[in-house]
């Protein structure tokens, strides 16, 4: 950035710390040359450079869970919080309204000057710039995709069909109820056991789901145990034996709403083996695959038969048209 292009006045500039050098050693440049201006950081929310509660969150390439040394946050004048839902909505509405490809931390930065200047009531007088550090490219399976979103929960389901391209097929599989689906529940254990202690348990149910007492009425579940990972792990000697099951945990799992509709799983399931989901008033979890869903499908053949057969109806002319049917005159 050259400050001749903003008529050499600045008077707001926003970006996101991360290791936190480049908004520092800029920061102090932009300040030795321009004493008034306002540097505002953005940062996630869980972030703790910002200060906050350490937290879990998606937005990737900005905030920490410590304060990296590299931050000098003298420089810093003001601060603005973001959710990571904030950040993806600003940055798909950018690549919607202007055509600019840019990352789930630029997106951040971008809602952050949006509600800061419109929380303190900026002025067209006042000159902000809003720096855009990263690229849209790398989230095509991420917040770009419209799947990856619900997925996360940063969706509705009525966000996602409005913004979905819905195969006609599609429609037939919600007249299947989930709740209806006879579903494996998940066995809960405690952490804390060991491998050993927990091994025929694992070769019985294939998938185990754990919190810390084992009792699905605490509910607060931390992770799934698999018995693909445990004999990995053990085969190949990277743990043993008498090791704890937390070593194991997987918390990439995704947990849905029972009120999806069968459609919408469908288009989720084709970036994932199975969903897990807890039926009405129950605190039980169920694991949901395709094969299930399968086997409560009548006749499936017969659907989609009768789907091409009207598409073909509808889509292919009568002999009267095409003998009708005049070719243009040349010239």
């Amino acid at each position: 950035m050259r400050l001749y292009q903003c008529g050499g006045k600045l008077d707001y500039f926003f970006m996101a710390p991360g290791t936190g050098g480049t908004i520092s050693g800029g920061g102090r440049c932009l300040k030795e040359r321009l004493p008034n201006l306002k540097i505002v950081a953005c940062d996630p929310v869980g972030s703790a450079i910002g200060g906050g509660i350490s937290a879990p969150f998606l937005v990737e390439g900005v905030g920490k869970d410590t304060v990296p040394p590299n931050v000098d946050l003298k420089i810093m004048d003001d601060w603005v919080k973001f959710k990571d839902k904030d950040a993806f909505d600003a940055a798909r509405r950018l690549m919607k309204s202007e055509g600019m490809s840019i990352g789930g931390s630029a997106g951040g930065v971008l809602w952050s000057a949006l509600h800061y200047a419109k929380e303190k009531k900026l002025t067209k007088d006042q000159t902000i710039v809003v720096f855009l550090p990263d690229t849209g490219r790398n989230y095509l399976t991420k917040f770009l995709s419209n799947e990856w979103m619900l997925e996360h929960g940063l969706q509705t389901e009525e966000e996602y069909r409005e913004l979905m391209i819905e195969t006609p097929p599609l429609k037939y599989f919600d007249e299947i109820q989930l709740k209806d689906i006879d579903c494996k529940i998940l066995v809960c254990v405690k952490l804390g056991r060991t491998i050993g202690d927990t091994w025929d348990l694992l070769q019985k149910e294939g998938i185990l789901i754990t919190n810390e007492t084992g009792n699905v009425a605490d509910n607060n579940y931390k992770g799934l145990i698999t018995s693909k990972d445990a004999l990995l792990a053990v085969s190949s000697g990277r743990t043993k034996y008498e090791e704890k099951i937390d070593k194991l945990l997987k918390t990439d799992y995704q947990l849905i709403s029972n009120k999806l509709k069968v459609s919408t799983i469908l288009k989720i399931l084709e970036c994932r083996e199975f969903l897990l989901f807890q039926k009405e008033g129950s605190k039980e979890v169920c694991i949901l695959t395709p094969s299930d869903i399968m086997a409560k499908m009548k006749k499936p053949m017969q659907m989609l038969n009768e789907f091409n057969i009207n598409c073909l109806l509808y889509t292919s002319p009568s002999p009267r048209d095409l003998s009708t049917s005049r070719m243009p005159s040349s010239a």
